[in-house]
């Protein structure tokens, strides 16, 4: 083309390139976004690849706009493009880094399915089950035999503080059996993490010497795990456990479990049975 006598020759745009350009800010983007998860810092794989894929395709579309900008002359809105993308791709990045440590940090900050979870939950139906209001499951309320426990469920809390459960305990004073129940929030939502779970608790429980295994299965059926274990202690001490799993909203889940420490196994393996997982309430 001549305009006044000077050629302007038009730079053609190569799609190569600018595809190239356009998938940089994106795989960074899912690079920290997979290290995010492998450490642990996201609750799972899942969350860490949605937050990451709301961002990625404008991401994308931005890129490739920049680099056709700058591949066909307009060389200072393409590089003002790139400057733009590359901004935003660290602030995700950084915010994918750092938001769950700030919500670790400060847990005034927890969504409203977070507090799902309350320090104190039990309400009682017919006085004969207690009831996790928002969680939905339910257990049989034990017996008049058996007292709150505090002191027992605090040490029990201390032991599970690491994945972040709560713990509540009744006891015979007389006989010294004993019913634990823990909450933990997060591996119920898939069968591998749940079956993980589990494992994890045959290996602390039954870990002791003088601790020999009776049954020990492991269920998933519907999108739900149950998990059933019997152990006896010296041979004459019955520690059994159940632990069912369910939905705490649309990206959380939670694990309840129930453990019986008891001399004879009868009203134990019954107590156990009646573990039920309910749908939450909305």
């Amino acid at each position: 083309m001549v305009t006044g006598g000077v050629a302007i020759a038009r730079r053609r745009f190569a799609w190569g390139k600018g595809l190239l350009h356009a998938a940089i800010p994106v795989v960074l983007l899912i690079g920290v976004g997979l290290i995010a998860a492998a450490a642990g810092w996201f609750p799972s794989a899942d969350a860490a690849g949605e937050l990451v894929g709301y961002v990625s395709l404008p991401l994308f579309a931005g890129g490739l706009v920049a680099s056709w900008l700058l591949q066909t002359g307009r060389r200072g809105c393409g590089v003002a493009g790139f400057v733009a993308v590359a901004l935003v791709t660290a602030a995700v990045g950084a915010g994918v880094l750092a938001f769950p440590l700030l919500i670790r940090l400060h847990p005034a900050a927890l969504s409203e399915e977070d507090k799902r979870f309350p320090e104190v939950y039990w309400t009682l139906e017919d006085g004969e089950r207690f009831r996790h209001p928002t969680l939905g499951f339910s257990l049989p309320a034990p017996t008049k035999r058996f007292t709150e426990a505090p002191a027992l469920a605090e040490e029990m809390r201390q032991d599970l503080n690491t994945i972040g459960a709560w713990a509540w305990a009744w006891q015979d004073g007389t006989t010294g059996e004993s019913i634990l129940v823990s909450l933990a929030k997060g591996p119920g939502a898939k069968q591998g993490d749940f079956e993980d779970f589990c494992h994890g608790l045959k290996d602390v429980i039954a870990g002791e010497e003088g601790v020999s295994v009776v049954r020990d299965e492991v269920r998933w059926n519907g999108g739900r795990g149950d998990y059933l274990l019997q152990i006896m202690i010296q041979e004459r001490v019955h520690f059994d456990t159940r632990c069912i799993s369910g939905s705490a909203g649309r990206r959380s889940s939670y694990v309840a479990c129930v453990m019986t420490v008891a001399a004879q196994p009868n009203w134990a393996r019954r107590f156990l049975a009646g573990l039920e997982a309910e749908e939450p309430a909305n």
